[in-house]
């Protein structure tokens, strides 16, 4: 399943926050402080709130517990740490917007939609959004030269082909062509017989194909088949495609 486009519009995270435990201080105010001479955080910045809780008014930078020792409180029962390394304004903190800005491209059309992409429109409160399914992309092989790719080598009669088109174009389809989205329908092989090849295409039609691929069959011979009987049944956009100087292919809609 794949979306429409996808815009943030408002700000998702409404605080400023901090992704580890720490303690909360002013980095303007801190340097290197030994053990005679802790950092003493200054109301109101002396907070040691939990993991993803907001930064406090007043405090610019964030210091890892990992990254101090606890003291004795001082005389007027202060809690003080001693702070091993300096800080700097803005460390460990993530500021209003900066995981996703009121106006930004959350998902673009065409996304497919995993698990990830749930989690993402859950959090800018998109509940709901246009989306379209897979497409159900339909091959088929025609002409009585093309076998099966299981055929025996020694039963390969002279003129025959084994069919790797088909398979190639499957592959594609459910992977490339579908950004591993899209579902295939193998219509197998079909010889140059006009009621067969009805058949296929009917088949294609009744099972909901979006696309049918076909390889053959439309070249200027009179077992070329396939592009009368699309011609007899939608419209044809062009007929002959030049690729190394030879010709063929047809694209239509029925």
């Amino acid at each position: 399943m794949t979306c429409d486009i996808v815009l943030c519009c408002v700000v998702v995270q409404l605080m400023s926050y901090t992704p580890c435990h720490h303690h909360m201080l002013c980095a303007r105010n801190t340097s290197v402080h030994t053990p005679s001479q802790p950092h003493k955080t200054n109301p109101p910045t002396k907070k040691h709130p939990p993991l993803g809780g907001p930064v406090p008014q007043g405090a610019d930078a964030v210091v890892q517990i990992e990254d101090t020792t606890p003291l004795p409180p001082s005389p007027d029962n202060t809690r003080r740490v001693h702070i091993t390394r300096a800080s700097y304004p803005g460390e460990d903190i993530r500021p209003i917007g900066s995981d996703v800005a009121a106006g930004e491209l959350v998902l673009p059309t065409g996304t497919v939609l995993g698990a990830a992409e749930i989690g993402i429109l859950a959090t800018v409160g998109a509940v709901t959004v246009e989306t379209h399914t897979r497409p159900v992309v339909a091959v088929l092989s025609t002409g009585d030269e093309v076998q099966d790719p299981t055929t025996p080598i020694n039963a390969l009669q002279y003129g025959k082909i084994r069919d790797a088109n088909r398979h190639m174009l499957l592959a594609a389809a459910g992977g490339v062509l579908g950004g591993g989205a899209g579902s295939t329908l193998d219509l197998g092989i079909a010889g140059d017989d006009g009621g067969v090849l009805e058949g296929c295409l009917e088949r294609a039609i009744d099972q909901g194909a979006d696309v049918l691929l076909t390889t053959g069959g439309v070249s200027m011979g009179d077992k070329d088949l396939i592009k009368g009987m699309l011609e007899a049944r939608g419209e044809v956009f062009f007929g002959k495609v030049c690729v190394c100087g030879l010709y063929g292919g047809v694209v239509y809609v029925w």
